[in-house]
């Protein structure tokens, strides 16, 4: 959208909100009681300690302002709006009523506002929003209703945005967000354009990433769709660490086993991605010879070799149990001997126990790991 249609749509914007905010209370509350989302048998002392309470449109007005202008503006942060939403919630001097009739009001106006980055993402934060300002209604037994209701405006607002919106095309899409920095429109035409596109434009979705993690979450969009190992390191190597953990729960779902294990293998050298990718491996362990001899060799790693355990103790293989029976016996790392033993004791297979009080038994067995292992079985046969 355009400079142009932001500047037309302010008039009717504060209009709006002139006319929102001199609704008096009871109307709005009557409004609310027409959703569907009620909240049943909630103890009303615990819940209904606002009911009664009033919100004040003089102290609302500035704060809805504050936000609108915090999300218009031409140089915003994307995440500005949410800073913004987060001081607010943070603030002990702002009076819960006040604070969600303001997001609410800010909410159903964005609708005649120009979309922006950081509107589209503060309004997704209020989607995850849910509303404590509570009210009981007349004639309506134990419900308790939102006065206002936050999450479901702001739900509304995005789902007529998208609407309004056509999904351009990905050549198109990429050039405005280059321009406008709209990741948004970006990641939805990636996520609905046809794999051909996609192929198409690989090369500049991988050079975008490069100059701006921002675009971490619409490459990544795209390298599911594609299944490509390449755009998917690119996304987990980036400075996006919440879409490189969300994606890398994907990978072994997307990606064919021999192409995600490569992947998932060079993730475990990351700290807040290890344990993921580690269990991943473990899902595709059972078809892939290398998967499963990776897990085994990470026994002995410092940093891996718990999650390595656990993960192997999650396949629920007696072929598992016996490989790190066979290390137990093997090994004399003593790092390998402690966290082999950790997977027989998190193992549900029979077979570990059993391996675990053949080994017990054995004179060679540190004595340190001996009384780790006492304790273990007499927890392990309660």
């Amino acid at each position: 959208m355009t400079e142009t249609r932001h500047a037309s749509a302010s008039s009717s914007t504060r209009a709006a909100q002139r006319s929102i905010l001199a609704e008096q209370p009871g109307r709005l509350l009557a409004a609310t009681a027409l959703a569907s989302c009620l909240l049943w048998l909630i103890p009303l002392p615990a819940l209904a300690q606002l009911q009664g309470d009033q919100s004040e449109p003089g102290i609302v007005a500035p704060l809805v302002n504050d936000l609108l202008e915090v999300v218009s503006a031409p140089d915003a942060d994307p995440d500005a709006g949410v800073a913004k939403l987060e001081a607010m919630e943070a603030d002990p001097t702002l009076v819960l009523a006040d604070r969600e009739h303001a997001w609410y009001a800010f909410a159903m106006q964005q609708r005649e506002e120009a979309e922006t980055v950081a509107g589209r993402r503060a309004l997704e934060w209020l989607t995850g929003y849910e509303s404590q300002a509570l009210t009981q209604i007349e004639d309506r037994g134990p419900a308790i209703l939102p006065v206002w209701r936050v999450a479901g405006v702001a739900r509304g607002t995005l789902t007529l945005w998208d609407r309004a919106e056509p999904i351009p095309d990905v050549g198109v899409a990429m050039t405005h967000s280059a321009v406008t920095g709209d990741v948004a429109a970006l990641t939805r035409s990636l996520e609905q354009a046809p794999d051909s596109d996609l192929a198409a434009h690989r090369a500049e979705l991988l050079a975008m990433l490069e100059q701006s993690d921002a675009h971490a979450r619409s490459v990544a969009a795209a390298a599911l769709r594609l299944e490509d190992p390449e755009l998917v390191e690119a996304v987990l190597a980036s400075g996006d660490r919440g879409t490189a953990i969300r994606l890398i729960a994907r990978v072994g779902e997307a990606l064919p086993p021999d192409g995600a294990f490569p992947v998932l293998r060079d993730a475990t050298a990351q700290a807040d991605l290890a344990s993921a990718a580690l269990f991943a491996i473990a899902r595709m362990a059972g078809e892939l010879p290398p998967a499963r001899d990776f897990l085994l060799e990470s026994l002995g790693d410092p940093d891996l070799g718990g999650s390595a355990a656990a993960a192997l103790a999650a396949m629920h293989d007696d072929a598992i149990v016996v490989a790190v029976a066979d290390a137990l016996e093997t090994s004399p790392d003593e790092t390998v001997q402690s966290k082999a033993v950790l997977t027989l004791v998190l193992s549900d297979r029979p077979l570990a126990q059993a391996s675990l009080r053949e080994y017990a038994r054995r004179d060679d067995v540190p004595e340190a790991l001996r009384r780790e292992l006492d304790i273990w079985l007499e927890e392990g046969s309660r």
